[in-house]
């Protein structure tokens, strides 16, 4: 059973960052040195009707959330249920209640902070140097 998870992990990261590598790539080779930070922000090209090129970034963006949104919706609302000790035994009604409760205080979120990239940058940062010095200290 664990390298059935290993597998699966080792499959999700290389898919994810397969599709980042990807995105990355065409968008530091449209615009060189003036690559936008997200590269959804970058300008059309010129004398280019359509632009294939962007319509595959978003692709690969939707992709991504998609299988993230999959990913850690379940880990993420089994802790929830174990912090509510109600994870043994539970009922689909409180599952799916749950479930709704993340996806739309999600979205909330994305409608109240629409440029939360500084926002994630701040929290990822203050965590992970609060993680690297706490977790070795507990052990």
């Amino acid at each position: 059973m664990l390298i059935i998870i290993i597998q699966v992990v080792a499959r999700v990261v290389s898919i994810n960052s397969l599709l980042y590598f990807t995105m990355g790539t065409c968008g530091y080779l449209s615009l060189t040195d003036q690559t936008p930070p997200l590269i959804v922000q970058r300008p059309k090209l010129p004398g280019v009707d359509f632009d294939w090129v962007m319509l595959l970034a978003l692709i690969a963006i939707s992709l991504t959330l998609i299988v993230s949104i999959v990913i850690n919706i379940v880990p993420t609302r089994l802790q929830i249920l174990i912090m509510m000790g109600k994870h043994e035994n539970t009922d689909n009604k409180t599952y799916t209640i749950v479930t709704a409760a993340l996806v739309f205080g999600t979205g909330i979120v994305a409608v109240l902070i629409p440029n939360i990239t500084a926002a994630l940058g701040l929290v990822g940062g203050i965590g992970s140097v609060s993680l690297s010095l706490t977790f070795p200290c507990n052990i």
